[in-house]
């Protein structure tokens, strides 16, 4: 994780809750996962969000995490707050090349 995303995040408005727990849950991908810039520039996440993927219906049939990550609680609930952080990631990152581009 890049060090100025959490300067991203308050510039873009995110509340100091949303910050922390964003920062928080992209370190814990990366643990599992390796680093999320390289993921992001193999193919922008595609791989990493297959893998994050988790329905409601999967939920209501009682399908197991398929994440490597160990999550107490509710499956559905929680790898939808790690596919936002990852998805705010690849906003700022997006954001980055096209200040660059631009």
């Amino acid at each position: 994780m890049q060090a100025n995303y959490s300067i991203w995040l308050e510039k873009s408005g995110y509340s100091h809750n949303t910050i922390s727990g964003y920062q928080s849950e992209i370190r814990r991908v990366e643990e599992h996962y390796g680093n999320l810039d390289q993921h992001y520039d193999q193919d922008g996440f595609r791989q990493l969000a297959e893998t994050f993927a988790y329905s409601r219906s999967d939920a209501r049939e009682g399908r197991p995490n398929p994440t490597r990550l160990q999550i107490d609680g509710d499956i559905y609930t929680n790898l939808a707050s790690y596919r936002r952080a990852m998805a705010s990631y690849a906003k700022f990152r997006k954001t980055r090349v096209q200040a660059f581009t631009a």
